[in-house]
């Protein structure tokens, strides 16, 4: 590390961990980062780790701040210009809840990853999967947030999942947030080859998948992954929007591979699918091996809204 700190509090509740860089900041093997209770039960942690004047990259390991046998997932934040994690064996990002079936609600937790320069990049995952896990526990334990944010381009490769589950009875999806081109002056591309996962579980209704892109680039948003917010065995669909803004109301272009879905396997509504392709001047979308689907096996399907200059 340059200039870095790290803090480290642990007692009968949950720990904290912060590793802070004035300049750039350079971990090559995580390895184990872990503020997890080390009681019996409790909530996770949080663990921050900062580089906001420099560069930040890093290597394989875990990152954890999980609940323990009851309780809510903790929060990770990643911040600094530009954010690199390297490909080979994975970075597995956990803010997961832990709870009984049948046991209290238990909130999955908060992952950030925000590289906030003008022309920050967030790359992740190269030839190994980056993970990032975020999932509810207990009766009705919903999901959590997990946010990728860059100042320009925003790359997803290799095999990643991010998860924002239910794992408990009757749980509600989480919310993952995805976008580039965050700078006024930055025209990114964003790209996706890593399952997107907010389903619920039981009664519990799928949750949110925001894909946004804020570049007049012809193709600004590249996906080729499973896309999903179902709901549970009866819940309600959730929602995916995927959105190319297309910086001064044009282009903002797609190219598109993935499932998408949002649907019921109950009589509850299904949910639903936006994908709107930039601003007054819209760009084009491809859709190659794409499904999409906001049906219900007995009640209502719901909208699939595309807008785009060309389909």
């Amino acid at each position: 590390t340059n200039n870095g700190s790290v803090n480290s509090s642990v007692n009968t509740g949950p720990g904290l961990i912060t590793v802070q860089s004035t300049g750039n900041l350079a971990i090559p093997v995580v390895s184990n980062f872990d503020v997890s209770p080390t009681s019996a039960a409790g909530n996770g942690g949080t663990i921050n780790i900062f580089a906001k004047s420099g560069t930040l990259s890093m290597g394989n390991g875990s990152i954890n701040a999980n609940g323990k046998v009851t309780g809510t997932g903790g929060a990770i934040t990643i911040d600094a210009q530009s954010v690199t994690i390297a490909g080979g064996a994975p970075l597995n990002l956990n803010a997961n809840a832990a709870g009984a079936v049948g046991g209290a609600a238990q909130l999955g937790g908060t992952i950030l990853v925000n590289a906030s320069g003008t022309t920050g990049d967030l790359s992740a995952g190269g030839a190994g999967a980056f993970t990032a896990s975020a999932t509810g526990a207990g009766d009705g334990g919903k999901g959590g947030t997990v946010t990728l944010s860059a100042g320009r381009n925003l790359s997803l490769a290799g095999a990643g999942v991010i998860n924002v589950g239910a794992t408990g009875n009757n749980g509600g999806g989480g919310t993952i947030n995805l976008s580039a081109s965050n700078n006024a002056a930055a025209n990114g591309t964003l790209t996706s080859t890593a399952i997107l996962s907010a389903n619920g579980k039981g009664t519990g209704a799928g949750g949110a998948i925001n894909i946004t892109n804020n570049s007049n680039a012809v193709t600004a948003i590249v996906l080729s992954s499973a896309i999903s917010a179902d709901g549970g065995a009866t819940g309600a669909g959730g929602s995916v929007n995927i959105t190319g803004l297309g910086r001064g109301g044009s282009n903002g272009g797609m190219d598109i591979s993935s499932s998408i879905s949002a649907l019921s396997a109950s009589a509850a509504t299904g949910g639903t699918v936006t994908i709107d392709a930039g601003g007054g001047t819209p760009g084009n979308i491809t859709l190659a091996s794409t499904s999409i689907d906001t049906s219900s096996t007995t009640g209502s399907g719901s909208a699939i809204n595309i807008t785009a200059k060309d389909i």
